[in-house]
């Protein structure tokens, strides 16, 4: 497993592995819902909507890294970033759900790579650069989108596991 997400109700958890699979957990029942295999390439960086309807993830579907999304039920797969030159990973939705971010990276001689942040619509485009950064900026960057996104699902889940115990 190569990226995991809570819904932002919390009743769900998406994952994502360099196994070709993206799949979606029900929480409570601790067991699999669904799994979509194969089509969409490696996957990696999984993300829910801030509405819980869509998931976006990256994948190198199509060669190399981009941003893709589909819905939480596996219909309309569609690439976001269509990025031909650099890696494009780490997608955090805007909260109005109309856009994505993520960083938009590349490696030279084996280095973990270094890069940007850039906004990209749901819809697709070139996407606009949002901040240029160095390595060690641009792994803060990435872990603090994903806390900023991730953080108050987790705590969402750790109130529900708590309230569900003292019932």
């Amino acid at each position: 497993v190569a990226g995991v997400a809570f819904s932002p109700d919390g009743e769900l958890l998406a994952s994502a592995a360099a196994d070709k699979s993206v799949k979606l957990w029900d929480v409570a029942k601790r067991s699999k819902i669904r799994a979509w295999s194969g089509k969409q390439g490696a996957a990696y960086s999984v993300c829910f909507s801030p509405d819980g309807k869509r998931l976006a993830f990256s994948s190198d579907r199509n060669g190399l890294w981009n941003i893709w999304v589909m819905n939480v039920d596996g219909s309309k797969p569609a690439q976001v970033s269509k990025e031909t030159r650099w890696f494009v990973n780490s997608p955090t939705w805007a909260p109005d759900g109309l856009s994505i971010y993520a960083r938009k990276h590349f490696v030279k001689q084996r280095s973990l790579g270094s890069g940007e942040i850039w906004q990209f619509h749901v819809s697709g485009g070139d996407g606009l650069q949002v901040w240029a950064l160095t390595l060690a900026a641009t792994l803060v960057a990435a872990e603090l989108l994903y806390w900023l996104v991730e953080w108050p699902a987790l705590r969402l889940y750790a109130a529900r596991r708590r309230s569900s115990r003292s019932t």
